[in-house]
């Protein structure tokens, strides 16, 4: 019997059986995963790439981009997969189908136009999606960091459960949990579900019976920042400057809601005419980030054991020392419990027990991935 969840969060039978998907991501190495982005409405989404793109032990194999613009988006992106060493054939960007989203895209000079980025074809996006997961099966590793349009669009046509059996599903943002029941509901004040609530549902109501989710929440990313120095020490001359790009996005961000703005990024009142760009040095105690979509992706490193790679980190291997506390949370119905974890769901429960080893560890994932030139290719059919 399949398992399956109603519009009221309720089980039902929904066919024939199918195994859960395992809780542990190692196993194939490198680790598949594929990135579904809203890349340069923030730096976030840039940031958690190189983090991807650093790590020994994964690979990023498809890119699909969410929020209106999808093609100029995976423009941005395949700009820096290319500026990165980053084979076109390696990693195909699936240009996604619009929803609610309303944040515009700062693209660096120099970099491809939509016409030269070598994007698929936006009404083949779903189907992409699920001949992917069809593919790479329950190695595959999917990173949510932006609304789940396009994922959605997949799920309505998967007739054959091919999504179902996917390793983990990583998703950036705060959730209700029923605990008896081991359910999970998107929160409607988190900005990847709010954007499209009918897409986060069918992805929550389909997947979670099946599939474990890793979500990470805002008050693990409120415990770490990126500051300007941080940004500074990530300046590569054959490289776009991140410290600009962050500065690009965030003035997008607070032309077009600046109270939301002013709440996550403190200015004095005299700096905060939207005539000038002075309000970027008077950033209260000089945090450009918040980087949700980073400590994402450092979370998939973690659990493919690349952590360890990272120097200088000093992570005690021998007592498995996480970067992150994970709440779990078991799935209990009949033959669909995966386990899913949680971190930084609450201010209680911030999941980040060590800021500063935390911090040092995205910045070197950081690091990592600007220096590297080439990735390890997965062979493919």
């Amino acid at each position: 019997m399949v398992m399956a969840l109603n519009s009221n969060g309720e089980c039902e039978d929904g066919g024939n059986s199918q195994e859960p998907a395992q809780v542990e991501i190692g196993g194939v190495d490198p680790v598949p995963v594929m990135v579904i982005t809203d890349i340069g409405a923030d730096i976030d989404d840039t940031l958690a790439t190189l983090v991807l793109l650093g790590a020994k032990r994964v690979k990023v194999v498809a890119v699909v981009t969410s929020v209106n613009d999808g093609r100029k988006r995976g423009a941005l992106m395949r700009g820096w997969l290319r500026k990165l060493g980053v084979a076109d054939e390696d990693v195909p960007i699936l240009p996604s189908l619009d929803c609610n989203g309303k944040a515009g895209c700062h693209t660096p000079e120099g970099f491809p136009p939509i016409e030269e980025a070598a994007l698929g074809k936006v009404e083949e996006t779903p189907n992409r999606i699920l001949q992917i997961a069809k593919f790479y099966g329950p190695e595959l590793v999917i990173l949510g960091i932006a609304p789940l349009t396009p994922l959605g669009a997949a799920i309505r046509l998967d007739t054959t459960g091919v999504l179902k059996t996917i390793k983990r599903i990583y998703l950036q943002g705060n959730v209700h949990v029923n605990q008896k029941a081991g359910i999970l509901k998107p929160d409607t004040l988190a900005y990847n579900f709010r954007m499209d609530m009918d897409a986060a549902n069918i992805v929550f109501d389909s997947l979670q019976l099946f599939v474990p989710f890793t979500l990470l929440g805002k008050f693990a990313a409120f415990r770490v920042g990126l500051t300007k120095k941080d940004f500074e020490c990530l300046t590569r001359h054959d490289k776009p400057s991140l410290l600009c790009q962050a500065r690009n996005q965030m003035n997008n961000f607070r032309i077009g809601n600046p109270d939301l703005f002013y709440k996550l990024y403190p200015i004095p009142e005299k700096f905060k005419s939207l005539d000038s760009m002075e309000w970027f040095d008077h950033i209260k105690g000089g945090t450009v980030s918040h980087p949700y979509d980073p400590l994402l992706a450092l979370s998939i490193v973690e659990d493919t054991d690349s952590i360890n790679d990272l120097p200088g980190l000093d992570v005690d291997v021998s007592t498995k020392t996480k970067l992150f506390t994970r709440d779990p949370v078991l799935c209990n119905f009949p033959e669909a419990r995966p386990l899913h974890y949680i971190i930084g769901n609450s201010e209680t429960e911030h999941g980040v027990p060590d800021a500063e080893k935390v911090h040092r560890a995205l910045v070197e994932s950081l690091r990592l991935g600007l220096d590297s030139n080439s990735i390890t290719t997965i062979p493919r059919s």
